[in-house]
């Protein structure tokens, strides 16, 4: 019995040794896969760093605009377009003419305390480079330069930055 008590007691000695053996591998293991989250999640935040760093080089430099200000922007066009109309209105007595003139004033007055800015293209020189749409190229054998003959919406600056474009026509030789 004593030989059989001594083959028990290092049989016990073994199956200990081997649970602890794969008890320190599963705990391996798991480290294992914590460090593989760790990493993932690492990688997957700077490639999406990346991504957004590549659209923002991609796209336009365009002011991303809330609803709010999309809407006073339209207004701002519909002052200009109003300005427009009343420095080519003839037929409006003159004050109406100046009241209208006024009330204009006051709404450009607060565009501008917004830091928004109208920006009219009419009767400048064109050059490929000027931030505009051209909607349409006239010819005239007499030009000597290209110019921006009209502007059918002017561009508008929010704080310094482009987020319209104006659309205009230009005549060239």
């Amino acid at each position: 019995m004593n030989g059989f008590g001594t083959f028990l007691s290092s049989n016990y000695i073994y199956i200990a040794g081997f649970l602890i053996a794969i008890l320190l591998l599963m705990i391996l293991l798991i480290a294992l896969l914590i460090l593989k989250h760790s990493i993932l999640r690492a990688v997957g935040r700077s490639s999406t760093d990346l991504k957004n760093e590549l659209r923002s080089v991609v796209q336009p430099k365009f002011l991303d605009i809330s609803v709010a200000l999309e809407e006073i922007l339209e207004l701002a066009v519909e002052v200009w377009r109003l300005e427009m109309r009343l420095a080519k209105s003839e037929q409006l007595p003159e004050n109406y003419s100046k009241a209208a003139a006024h009330s204009v004033s006051k709404f450009k007055r607060y565009l501008s305390k917004h830091d928004i800015e109208i920006i009219d293209y009419t009767g400048q020189k064109f050059n490929d480079g000027l931030n505009v749409e051209v909607l349409n190229y006239e010819t005239d054998s007499s030009v000597t330069e290209p110019y921006i003959k009209e502007t059918f919406e002017p561009s508008l600056m929010v704080r310094g930055e482009l987020v319209k474009r104006a659309k205009v026509i230009v005549v060239k030789n």
